[in-house]
């Protein structure tokens, strides 16, 4: 059953079109991130879905019911927020027990709502902290009061919008986690809003992209980085090399493709092309190998930087093109020469897409 349904939401700030056609569902008990680059209208996405902004056109539906009229008091939501929205006058415990008070979702009595609060502060892993003041807790800490806060109204659908930005990575980290665990353990519909990939993949069941106010595409994290849609999505997910050339010869098998100053390279034939076609291969840069000798699908380099890191190398090497490109490897060739070697691509991981 659909928990969320999206259809052609439309959104405009004056004259800036935030959102165009959003279709979008989201199942129940579904964990859905929306990633886009700053700017692309996640945030103003999320703040339709809750209510705190009304779309110019389209319909925004829970559980089948039209709510696109409905303030957010009426939409049985929880939020959280980047800035945490705590009252500091008020301590942990009362800052749940005004939530509890205002939203009336059910009669409570004072000591059963108070059981309750201890029951969701434990969840977050604040049990002994109920009596503190906000000034205080450290930052991950207030962002685990927000979160309680947003449980503590009883939401069907849990948003989070950028939850997790000021948090240092170590906080970061342990708040994914325990997000995740609660959305599992009261089996919410949760979207969260993030700028993030690492934390998209993470912890999504489903990620949806989004630029420039439309959504590019929507599907499984696996799906999104393995088989992306389009030339952006591509682009946008992970560090990436891009190639872009001409179809300069259809062989049996292959394709050979002119890349300009960075010589010929051949791609296995998994489409039609036509010779003089405009292409652009996207190269993951964890499929970059560096060379003392260069096959099929290599290019001409020169080391300008390497750096330990780790169990790892950073190499930064500049191409014929002057571009000046960075990844990872493990280890690097013994007779590697540091003024002229060579980037060899995984042509089979690579992906291709035909430019207009």
């Amino acid at each position: 059953m659909t928990t969320i349904s999206i259809k052609g939401v439309s959104k405009k700030f004056v004259k800036n079109q935030v959102l165009k056609d959003i279709n979008l569902d989201i199942y129940q008990g579904e964990l859905l991130v929306i990633l886009g680059p700053s700017g692309s209208g996640k945030s103003t996405l999320l703040r339709v879905i809750s209510g705190l902004e009304k779309p110019d056109s389209g319909r925004i539906y829970f559980d089948g019911e039209d709510v696109t009229n409905f303030p957010p008091s009426k939409r049985r939501i929880g939020m959280v927020f980047q800035d945490y929205a705590i009252w500091p006058h008020l301590t942990v415990e009362e800052n749940l027990m005004i939530v509890k008070e205002e939203k009336q979702f059910g009669k409570d009595s004072r000591d059963e709502i108070g059981k309750e609060i201890a029951e969701i502060i434990d969840s977050v892993g604040l049990g002994d902290k109920l009596k503190r003041m906000p000034h205080e807790l450290s930052g991950g800490e207030l962002q685990r009061v927000g979160i309680a806060r947003a449980l503590a109204s009883k939401p069907k659908l849990l948003l989070l919008d950028e939850p997790l930005s000021n948090l240092d990575e170590r906080i970061r980290k342990e708040l994914l986690i325990k997000i995740l665990e609660i959305v599992r353990d009261r089996k919410l519909t949760a979207i969260m809003v993030t700028h993030s990939q690492d934390e998209a993949f993470e912890i999504a069941d489903k990620i949806a992209v989004i630029n420039l106010g439309r959504i590019e595409q929507v599907g499984k994290p696996e799906e999104i980085f393995f088989r992306p849609s389009s030339k952006f999505v591509a682009q946008f997910i992970g560090e990436n090399l891009l190639l872009e050339g001409t179809i300069e010869e259809i062989l049996t098998e292959n394709i050979k493709i002119n890349l300009g100053p960075l010589g010929n390279i051949k791609y296995k034939k998994l489409q039609e092309f036509n010779e003089g076609e405009k292409v652009s291969i996207i190269v993951r840069t964890s499929d970059l190998k560096l060379s003392s000798g260069v096959g099929d699908n290599g290019v001409d380099a020169r080391v300008v930087d390497m750096k330990r890191f780790k169990d790892n190398y950073r190499i930064f090497v500049e191409l014929n093109d002057k571009r000046i490109i960075e990844f990872t490897a493990r280890e690097i060739p013994e007779d590697t020469n540091i003024s002229k070697c060579f980037i060899n691509f995984n042509m089979e991981k690579s992906l291709i897409f035909k430019d207009p």
